[in-house]
Parts: structure tokens; C-alpha cells; sequence
């Protein structure tokens, strides 16, 4: 029988899909999902709260030949984690070294970021936490699987933060750290700067968030 899961805090679709044995995916497009899906854009980014629905595991059986090895891929697993990396003038931290361990000692990635500052690797899905230093000396704390939507405040707080201006002191609160922040991204991003979280505010954000030729193009008439 399907079980109804109430979203805790730092839960994904990647990280209960890995929990009940199910691909993400299974669990995202069940039908009994239909109305969490229009109202969260990516399956692995749900507001504590949100309702989302684990379907039954379905058994496929499979005809293999006896006498054989047999390799079967998992879908969705690892999860893929992808990030940008800029300075504060815009410029991509292209072609340094990084080092990212996920959750103590639990996993590490060593590589060099590409031409545009991106690395793009694969962890586990129920990460939580990591560390990643990169560059001459650059460290920065992750919360793995904690972004919320960005129709809450503390998801319009996270994100402004990641984009450098920082307000999560107010923890999901409108408070002063809030509105500066906001202010300051209105006044960056050529808006009407009113201190509100209103549908254009909220639109260049997550264009700036989501799209890094967005985020490039923006630092460049800045």
C-alpha cells in the first residue's frame, strides 16, 4: 500500500527513493504526486511539510541466461551534484583544484573545476553534509539536500546568500537582514527595489540561481 511521507527537513526525492528502494523517478511521477508536482519545480528540492506520496515497489522479472554474470544498473543512483563557483566581480573559478568530502570521511572527490567554474559529480543520495575547498585556500560549508522552493522566505533566503548576499541570520523570517539583501539584489539586477519578495524579484532569481549564462550575462552589465 503507497505510504504518505510528510517532508522532513534536508528529505529529497533522491534521498527517500534511496530509503524505500525505488527510483526517484517512480516516486515523482506516481499520479498520486500530480498536485506536489505543480507546485515544486524539482523533485529534490520540497519544503518541510510538503506531502509526497512512496509507492509500492513493483517486481519486474527479468529472463537471463544461466551460467553468465549479469550487471543490472540501479536508476537515479548516485545522485548528480553540480555547482558553480565565481568570485565577487563574476569571474568563474575556472580550471582550480578542489577537493569536496561529503559527510565527514564518508566520500571525497578530488578534480579541477571546468572552463566555467562548474564541477559536476556524483554522491550519494541521502548526503547530507560537505566541506569543499578549492582554489588558494577557499573553503566552503554544504547542506546537502536542505535548498528549499523558492516560494518560501527561507528558499529566497538561501539562494540570495549563495549569490552573495547574505541573510540567513533571519532564519526563514522577514526580518532587516532580509529586505537589505533584497535590496540590494533588486538594485544588481536592474528591478524596481522595494525590499518585497514579488513575482519578478522571484523570477530573476531564480534565473541568476539556475541558469549560470543568466548569472554571466547579469555580471557583465553590472
Amino acid at each position: 500500500m503507497p505510504v504518505r511521507h510528510i517532508v522532513r527537513r534536508g528529505d529529497s526525492c533522491s534521498s527517500l527513493a534511496l530509503r524505500h528502494g525505488l527510483a526517484p523517478d517512480t516516486i515523482w511521477e506516481h499520479p498520486d504526486n500530480d498536485g506536489l508536482r505543480s507546485t515544486r519545480s524539482h523533485m529534490d528540492v520540497l519544503a518541510e511539510g510538503d506531502v509526497i506520496v512512496i509507492p509500492d515497489k513493483r517486481i519486474t522479472p527479468v529472463s537471463v541466461a544461466t551460467d553468465r554474470t549479469h550487471r543490472f544498473r540501479r536508476r537515479g543512483v548516485p545522485m548528480r551534484f553540480t555547482i558553480h563557483l565565481y568570485d565577487t566581480q563574476g569571474r568563474p573559478y575556472a580550471s582550480v583544484p578542489f577537493v569536496l568530502e561529503v559527510d565527514g570521511n564518508r566520500c571525497t572527490i578530488e578534480g579541477v573545476t571546468d572552463g566555467d567554474g562548474k564541477i559536476d559529480c556524483f554522491l550519494p543520495n541521502d548526503s547530507r553534509a560537505g566541506e569543499l575547498r578549492f582554489g588558494e585556500g577557499e573553503v566552503r560549508s554544504l547542506r546537502l539536500g536542505h535548498l528549499e522552493p523558492i516560494e518560501t522566505v527561507e528558499g529566497v533566503q538561501q539562494r540570495l546568500s549563495n549569490l552573495g548576499f547574505p541573510c540567513l541570520g533571519d532564519g526563514g523570517e522577514m526580518g532587516r537582514a532580509t529586505m537589505a539583501a533584497l535590496m540590494r539584489f533588486q538594485r544588481w539586477a536592474e528591478l524596481d527595489v522595494s525590499g518585497v519578495i514579488d513575482d519578478a524579484t522571484k523570477d530573476e532569481l531564480r534565473a541568476c540561481y539556475e541558469d549560470p549564462n543568466h548569472l554571466r550575462e547579469r555580471f557583465e552589465r553590472t
